[in-house]
């Protein structure tokens, strides 16, 4: 029997999906870990009683994980694995050692782009039993001391010789004199055990710097002019226009012709929105003639003269106002114009 999936197991595989993914991709990078480098390298010894022998050893340091300017270097292992050859260890056991221990100095050196740095390592020789017959093998092992480098680079590190202070012990755990066996490296051979990078300082303060981004800012305000209500009343052969604009805008004044007659507004109306840039219908005039010439006979005035005067001087009004307008038509100007009193 098949199992039905729902949409909420679905959903909650999702959720968990996404969860893993987005945990591993916060987690840090694992930082570089610590490794070993090694060397074979051939000395020249000097033993007691037979005098100087050659001995192979394997020297091994291992790497810091982080090495930088500016931080100490932290101690590293360095160890030895000396091959003892088979006459050496015959001297031994005729002297009565079954067994052996001890301290090693050696000499390393790092080689940086600061220039060389020198140093001493103390490593311990554990107890080891000393064979019949054949070779035996002697280590040592211990740590680098800390070391401050200053410049950044690709950098070495030197083995160099190897002063061994050792004791022997009987069977029954008596100890013996101790002697010394100095080694010195065999010319011709490289003494580079390892090879490592000098990463530059950390800097010790960061630079904050804020930029605020300043986006202009244009406000434009327009506002467009709307007809203005225009009224016309006629009382005792007085004729009076008013007309009132929310806001004005530049507009050309030009004075107006004293053309009492319709005709004259369409020339007028037609040069005045050529200038203006705003096309004005032809019909509009005629529009605007019928309702100025309509509210003018609806009060019309006993002085037939002066009352067609202000109606030619109102229908030019109404028009210029219907098409744009090109200024303002107060009653003390129609005065003035048609000399009325």
């Amino acid at each position: 029997m098949r199992r039905k999936i729902t949409a909420r197991k679905i959903t909650e595989v999702t959720v968990v999906a996404v969860a893993a993914v987005g945990a591993a991709g916060l987690a840090r990078p694992v930082a570089s870990q610590a490794s070993d480098s090694s060397a074979t390298l051939r000395y020249h010894c000097g033993f007691p009683v037979i005098g100087v022998q050659s001995v192979v050893a394997e020297v091994a340091w291992t790497i810091p994980p982080t090495v930088q300017v500016g931080q100490p270097m932290a101690s590293s292992v360095l160890s030895v694995r000396a091959t003892i050859p088979p006459q050496v260890v015959l001297t031994l056991r005729l002297r009565g050692a079954a067994s052996l221990s001890g301290t090693a100095d050696i000499d390393s050196a790092i080689n940086a782009p600061q220039g060389v740095v020198a140093d001493k390592a103390t490593l311990t020789v554990p107890k080891v039993s000393v064979p019949a017959l054949g070779s035996m093998t002697v280590s040592a092992s211990g740590k680098t001391p800390p070391v401050s480098l200053s410049q950044a680079g690709s950098a070495h590190f030197d083995a160099g010789a190897i002063a061994m202070h050792l004791r022997g012990y009987t069977v029954g755990g008596s100890p013996e004199a101790p002697f010394d066996v100095d080694c010195t490296l065999d010319r011709g051979q490289s003494d580079v055990v390892a090879t490592f990078e000098i990463a530059a300082a950390a800097p010790t303060s960061s630079a904050t710097s804020s930029s605020v981004a300043q986006t202009p800012t244009s406000s434009i305000s327009s506002t467009a002019q709307q007809p203005a209500a225009s009224s016309a009343s006629s009382s005792g052969g007085a004729a009076v226009v008013s007309s009132s604009a929310a806001a004005t805008v530049p507009t050309r004044r030009e004075s107006v012709p004293s053309a009492s007659s319709v005709e004259a507004i369409a020339p007028l109306t037609t040069s005045d929105s050529a200038a203006t840039g705003s096309a004005v219908p032809t019909d509009s005039v005629p529009a605007a003639a019928e309702h100025a010439t309509s509210g003018t006979d609806a009060a019309a005035s006993p002085t037939a003269d002066k009352g067609a005067a202000v109606t030619d001087w109102l229908i030019v009004a109404c028009a210029l106002l219907a098409a744009g307008g090109a200024g303002v038509f107060t009653t003390s100007r129609l005065k003035k114009r048609q000399n009325i009193t």
